[in-house]
């Protein structure tokens, strides 16, 4: 039976397999899976992008996995991937979420 760590591995492996997107896993210091982040809806025409994040556990949040995380994902977008713009989508009014992306650099458009 796989372990927890094992079965997330399998799960990102095989579904984040689309020729749109590209995922990988965050990981703690130690090399424990605390969450992921990917590139989707790639757009090369138009050059544009949505970037997905999520770390799930609140105890592994507000240590700059997050940050670190996004800094590698928007280097990738915009050196390797091309593309002049990432967008990122918050569900609700998920306040905490829009404050760590304004931090970074992202700009609020619409509600």
């Amino acid at each position: 039976k796989l372990t927890d760590e094992e079965a997330e591995k399998e799960r990102i492996k095989i579904g984040h397999k689309q020729k749109d997107s590209v995922w990988y896993t965050i990981t703690d210091l130690e090399g424990n899976i605390i969450g992921e982040t990917g590139l989707l809806r790639m757009w090369p025409t138009w050059n544009c992008t949505d970037l997905s994040i999520i770390i799930p556990d609140p105890k592994m949040q507000h240590r700059g996995y997050g940050t670190e995380a996004i800094r590698l994902m928007l280097n990738l977008a915009f050196d390797h991937y091309e593309m002049n713009r990432v967008a990122i989508g918050v569900v609700g009014m998920n306040t905490n979420a829009l404050n760590f992306y304004r931090k970074i650099g992202f700009k609020q458009e619409g509600i």
